[in-house]
């Protein structure tokens, strides 16, 4: 593969679907990434002023309440890398096959 010029690389970043896609990246990667960190703060968050409420056993189960919320944060950040792998290979893989096509590289 050919290394791109200079002039290359000013025609691709003032394209507006180069500029949309990366627009769209971008919110949707911040999207994701503020969702993650409200998750593990709302749980650290709930760990220092709700000990008592983690500490709750469901019915006779062996484990606290805050065991079964710590795994579904953990399968909440796989879910969510997962939602966006799906959405990066999709949407936005097509959205860079269009301008690959459009620019001709």
């Amino acid at each position: 593969m050919e290394s791109l010029t200079e002039t290359s690389v000013r025609l691709i970043t003032a394209n507006p679907r180069f500029i949309a896609l990366v627009n769209a990246r971008a919110r949707f990667r911040w999207a994701l990434s503020a969702t993650i960190v409200g998750l593990f703060f709302g749980f650290v968050l709930m760990v220092g002023f709700a000990r008592k409420f983690l500490e709750t056993r469901l019915g006779d189960g062996p484990f606290p309440l805050g065991f079964y919320l710590a795994i579904g944060m953990v399968l909440s950040v796989v879910g969510l890398t997962g939602i966006y792998v799906h959405r990066a290979s999709s949407l936005f893989g097509r959205m860079t096959d269009e301008l690959v096509e459009e620019m001709g590289l």
